[in-house]
């Protein structure tokens, strides 16, 4: 099953994202275009923070840490 697509809408001035299955309001902005330059910082975020989280913490890589 593919992941949903990831979206945004401004209305009435609000900017409300769809991600991840979560629908997030990102607040009030005056123009259209300030609207979707805050969507796109907000998918850029939350596409690293997901990349970032599949890999392993360090504290589960093994020999990385010395003991005394």
């Amino acid at each position: 099953m593919e992941n949903p697509a990831a979206t945004w809408s401004f209305d009435h001035g609000t900017l409300t994202v769809h991600h991840l299955g979560k629908t997030v309001s990102l607040g009030r902005y005056a123009t259209h275009e300030f609207a979707a330059k805050a969507a796109a910082v907000y998918f850029a975020k939350h596409q690293a923070r997901k990349k970032h989280s599949a890999l392993p913490s360090a504290s589960c890589a093994g020999g990385t840490l010395s003991e005394n």
